[in-house]
């Protein structure tokens, strides 16, 4: 009985896993890269430089039509087109509900090279005045977005996440 018992919740748990798994599959990307490509074109930018996969995203470097400044663009899976400041607000609003503030003494994890990188990677250039705040426990960086304009952004110090990002 119980050997019976044990298989029927192996059984089970195994159809759970595969349920979560079948679950993860429809939430991945489904257009793949020569799409993405034609997207951004259609768009009105150049022919992609780089063409990436960064989780449920694609991360594009190209160039306005007409400009040589690169820009960075997202397409989702839907095939809409984002630029970085729609893709950073929209993660921004994902990140903030779990931040809780500390101690920066116990939590402070990424240096400041790292909230370089994590500000760029949202697609953020020209990051600069960066920051520990002692009394939030977070991360205090300045940066421009695509357009040139500058924002403050603050970035959990244990998961890179970016909580708080306002005009400056």
């Amino acid at each position: 009985m119980y050997l019976q018992r044990t298989f029927l919740f192996f059984i089970a748990g195994t159809a759970m896993v595969g349920l979560s798994q079948a679950q993860d599959v429809r939430t991945t990307l489904t257009i793949e890269e020569p799409q993405v490509r034609e997207m951004v074109i259609t768009e009105g930018y150049d022919d992609p430089i780089t063409i990436e996969r960064e989780e449920n995203l694609w991360r594009v470097k190209s160039t306005e039509s007409g400009s040589n400044e690169e820009i960075v663009l997202f397409v989702d899976n839907d095939g809409n087109v984002l630029s970085a400041s729609e893709v950073t607000t929209m993660r921004i609003s994902q990140d903030a509900s779990g931040f809780e503030e500390t101690d920066q003494h116990e939590i402070e994890i990424l240096n400041e090279s790292s909230v370089v990188t994590v500000v760029m990677n949202a697609g953020f250039h020209n990051v600069h005045d960066i920051d520990f705040l002692d009394g939030r426990g977070v991360w205090k960086a300045e940066a421009d977005d695509i357009s040139g304009e500058d924002y403050e952004l603050h970035v959990n110090p244990e998961n890179g996440n970016i909580v708080h990002i306002e005009d400056d």
